[in-house]
């Protein structure tokens, strides 16, 4: 229909500006700008200057960021291969492995944007979770704060299922309730103390 087609060219239309605003918060960074303008950082001109709200503004940087590293993911990002979050979140990822020590390469971030292609977000967090697993060495429990466990921390929960009449045979839901119920009882903390 003639709405659907409109529609997409407006999307591709809006793909294109999106990079040509990258384009030009590159400028803006490169020249200084934000500085010259008495904003503090890239991130507070953005978002106080331009008007995006925070979570826009922190992926447009860091999409741009990436795409001054890997130029060749443009072409993906204007056929809507490739999504402004997926790009921001590969970079995202990069920095906070690189705070832990652990460098991710060009070919590295090369091979995740390549799996993460045409991947909604929730899709990609996957592929990046999997990643920073073998990254890291830690297992991921599936939990709403997304609590990671290290083999170290692995290792203690087994030796003390294994030492422990009222945690052995436990799942790991049972186990940390129970240990955390021990915790609460030693430290003699009561439901009143906890603002929920």
């Amino acid at each position: 229909s003639l709405l659907l087609q409109k529609t997409k060219e407006l999307c591709q239309k809006e793909r294109e500006l999106s990079l040509q605003v990258i384009h030009h918060i590159r400028e803006i960074n490169i020249r200084k700008v934000h500085l010259e303008m008495g904003y503090g950082s890239l991130f507070d001109f953005v978002v106080k200057e331009l008007k995006y709200s925070s979570g826009a503004a922190y992926r447009r940087i860091e999409a741009m960021r990436l795409l001054e590293e890997l130029p060749q993911m443009e072409e993906k990002v204007k056929s809507g291969e490739m999504s402004l979050t997926n790009l921001s979140l590969i970079q995202t990822t990069a920095k906070e492995l690189k705070k832990n020590n652990l460098s991710v390469s060009k070919t590295d971030k090369l091979e995740l944007l390549e799996k993460v292609s045409c991947k909604s977000t929730r899709e990609a967090e996957i592929v990046v979770a999997q990643f920073k697993e073998e990254k890291t060495g830690t297992v991921p429990i599936e939990r709403i704060t997304k609590l990671r466990i290290t083999k170290d921390l692995d290792k203690k929960i087994t030796l003390l299922k294994a030492h422990s009449h009222i945690l052995s045979g436990s799942s790991d839901q049972e186990f940390f309730e129970k240990a955390l119920d021990m915790l609460i009882q030693k430290m003699k903390i009561q439901d009143s103390d906890i603002a929920i």
